[in-house]
C-alpha cells in the first residue's frame, strides 16, 4: 500500500470516526430545538421577530430596538426555511460556539463536555435563546483571551454584544486581563 493510500484511509476514518458523529450531535439538538411550537418563554417574540423580518427591509428591522446581528440572523433564516428555522439556526450556532470552546481546551473530552452541557443547559437554551447565543460567543472570547489572542476576543466580544447585551459582561474579563 502506497503512503498516500494509507494517508487517505487515515483521513476517511478519522472522518468517520469524529466528524460523522459530531454533525449528529450538533444537528440531533438542533432539530428537536427547531421543531419545538411554543415552548419557552422567549417562543413568542422570536416568531413576532421571524414575521416582521420576512416582510420588512433590514433597515425597517434594525429600528426595533434588538441587537442588530441577531436580527440579521432572523432575515438570514427567513429566507432558508419557514418561521420554525430560526430556532433550529440560533441553537446550532449556540451549541456550535460551546463546541469550538471545549474544542480549544486542553485535556477535556468533548463528548463527556458537551454532554454536561446539554444536561445543564438544554432546557434553559430553549427559553433564552438569544442570551445563550451571546453567552455561548462569550465562552468563546474568553477562551481567546486567555490565549492571549486579543483581537479575535474583542471581535466576537462585539459579536456576541450584537446578538444580546448580556455579553457586555464579557468586556469585563476583557479589560481585567489586559489590566494585568
Amino acid at each position: 500500500m502506497r503512503f498516500h493510500q494509507k494517508l487517505y484511509i487515515n483521513n476517511e476514518s478519522r472522518i468517520w470516526k469524529l466528524y460523522i458523529p459530531l454533525f449528529f450531535s450538533l444537528l440531533i439538538p438542533s432539530i428537536v430545538a427547531g421543531m419545538r411550537y411554543n415552548v419557552g418563554t422567549d417562543y413568542q417574540s422570536y416568531y413576532w421577530l421571524f414575521e416582521l423580518t420576512r416582510n420588512s427591509s433590514i433597515f425597517q428591522i434594525l429600528n426595533t430596538g434588538t441587537e442588530p446581528l441577531f436580527l440579521i440572523i432572523v432575515k438570514i433564516s427567513s429566507y432558508i426555511l419557514n418561521n420554525q428555522s430560526i430556532y433550529f439556526v440560533i441553537f446550532f450556532l449556540t451549541i456550535y460556539f460551546v463546541y469550538i470552546s471545549i474544542r480549544e481546551l486542553v485535556n477535556i473530552n468533548w463528548g463527556y463536555s458537551m454532554m454536561l452541557w446539554f444536561l445543564i443547559a438544554f432546557s434553559p437554551t430553549l427559553n433564552i435563546m438569544r442570551q445563550m447565543l451571546a453567552a455561548s460567543i462569550v465562552l468563546y472570547a474568553i477562551i481567546n483571551l486567555y490565549e492571549n489572542k486579543l483581537l479575535k476576543c474583542f471581535v466576537f466580544l462585539i459579536l456576541a454584544l450584537l446578538v444580546h447585551n448580556i455579553a457586555a459582561i464579557g468586556f469585563i474579563a476583557f479589560f481585567l486581563q489586559n489590566k494585568k
